[in-house]
């Protein structure tokens, strides 16, 4: 009797030794890798210790050490695929900086070309969408007066507030598409003063 006892007191400090052997373990490689995975094992192992089920605890402590190589293992993993992906763009890098800054400088020359003109297209666009919308709308006051005032099939209120809506809209369609024309002109105006500037400077040049 008495030795079985000694046994499980001989268990029990073993048990918390390797439990705390585990923890420290653990608190080491915390810089490194996200070690929570291997803290609930660890809980999981105490619980057991404080309930005298030192066997299960012992499993638990197994457990914990095994999801630490797992960890470890994954993190390496990550680590070489990392470096690889580095060196093969480092590499790319080497090989194709003369395309790469190529076509950086192409695109930047197109668009110190091109941007104004795009831009003006994209304006244009807008404004022939809005007097299309605008169309739809007039189209759409003329069918309720027609409802309205022929055929008698529309309320006062309903024709009002839908007269009311789609003038609004009209206005801040109308609003919105003078804005865009001034930015048209106001895109023409700076292009002008650009090339009278340019033409202005070749002919010092000449005289010079």
């Amino acid at each position: 009797r008495i030795d079985l006892v000694n046994e499980i007191i001989e268990l029990a400090y073993l048990t918390k030794d390797e439990i705390n052997a585990v923890k420290k373990a653990t608190l080491e490689l915390t810089d490194e890798i996200d070690v929570s995975g291997v803290d609930e094992i660890i809980v999981l192992a105490e619980v057991e210790f404080v309930d005298e089920r030192y066997e299960r605890a012992g499993e638990y402590v197994e457990k914990a050490y095994d999801k630490m190589i797992e960890l470890q293992s994954i993190e390496a993993k990550a680590e070489v695929v990392y470096l690889a992906a580095r060196q093969n763009i480092e590499t790319f890098l080497r090989e194709n900086w003369e395309v790469l800054l190529g076509s950086v400088i192409a695109i930047f020359v197109f668009f110190f070309l091109f941007g104004r003109r795009l831009k003006r297209s994209f304006l244009k666009r807008k404004i022939k969408a809005n007097y299309a919308e605008i169309e739809v709308l007039k189209g759409e006051i003329r069918l309720s007066q027609e409802v309205y005032f022929i055929k008698g099939q529309m309320s006062e209120s309903e024709y009002h507030i839908k007269i009311k809506i789609y003038s609004e809209k009209i206005r801040t369609l109308n609003k919105d598409t003078a804005m865009l024309s001034e930015k048209i002109e106001g895109t023409k105006k700076r292009n002008k003063i650009k090339k009278e500037l340019l033409e202005n400077g070749t002919k010092e040049k000449k005289k010079g």
